[in-house]
């Protein structure tokens, strides 16, 4: 058995988390009425160095959306061009985001996580943790809905 086999065989359909975060719960929702993918868990994060984070879970073809489609754009998406140091230049920024699988005997699923930081040159933030999560979220909800 294939890892695509034995972590799909797992997952299950979930029922929408019963309390979503105003700031993504339309994505949610949407995301929701595919029938390849169904999250579980998800938070818009609040405040610096909170976690941004969704948690999903896909069936076969749903697996095969994420890793051949989703994933690779997401990673190209997630470098930001920003003019850090106020010379007039761009420069590229990774947003730090963290993907893994969990499969245990509480959780079978996905998740795509951000943790919620600021970009500083000397004692000037260059980029804001607001900044990171809009930018986190707006990647995810396109690149997600363009999908699914």
């Amino acid at each position: 058995m294939d890892i695509k086999e034995s972590v799909t065989s797992k997952f299950q359909k979930f029922e929408i988390y019963c309390e979503v975060d105003e700031y993504i719960k339309h994505f949610i929702e949407t995301l929701n009425k595919s029938k390849h993918i169904s999250t579980k868990h998800s938070c818009e994060g609040h405040s610096l160095y909170d976690d941004a984070y969704f948690m999903f879970a896909v069936d076969e073809k749903g697996w095969d959306l994420f890793f051949n489609k989703v994933l690779p754009e997401i990673t190209y998406s997630l470098k930001i061009k920003k003019d850090l140091f106020n010379d007039g230049t761009m420069h590229y920024l990774n947003v730090n985001w963290n993907l893994s699988i969990q499969d245990d005997e509480y959780n079978s699923a996905i998740i795509i996580s951000n943790r919620l930081i600021e970009y500083t040159s000397g004692d000037v933030v260059r980029f804001s943790w607001e900044e990171n999560k809009e930018m986190f979220w707006k990647i995810v909800i396109d690149t997600f809905l363009k999908y699914y």
